[in-house]
């Protein structure tokens, strides 16, 4: 178990050589519109193109994990847009 709420997002970038900021937040419940501003604010930062983002809750054993991966730009034509909307509909499927 951790004990320091950040280790979670350090894990994840050491393991996949992921380079940059981190951040991670303690919300009670799972706030797509908070995501959604977060990670469009990150976005907006001329040094940045992708962002991994989602939520983590874990109780003893009960786990529920949602990431995903955000672009700045996308070159699928199929790629969803980035907002409260479409992360809370990925979330609930």
């Amino acid at each position: 178990m951790y004990t320091l709420s950040n280790v979670v997002t350090g894990e994840i970038c050491i393991r996949h050589g992921f380079k940059g900021e981190n951040a991670f937040f303690v919300t009670p419940e799972f706030e797509p519109d908070t995501i959604c501003r977060y990670v469009d604010n990150v976005l907006a930062q001329p040094q940045t193109d992708t962002c991994l983002a989602g939520w983590v809750d874990v109780l003893g054993e009960q786990h529920d994990v949602f990431l995903y991966l955000a672009e700045k730009s996308s070159r699928d034509a199929n790629a969803l847009p980035h907002n409260a909307e479409t992360i809370k509909k990925l979330y609930l499927s």
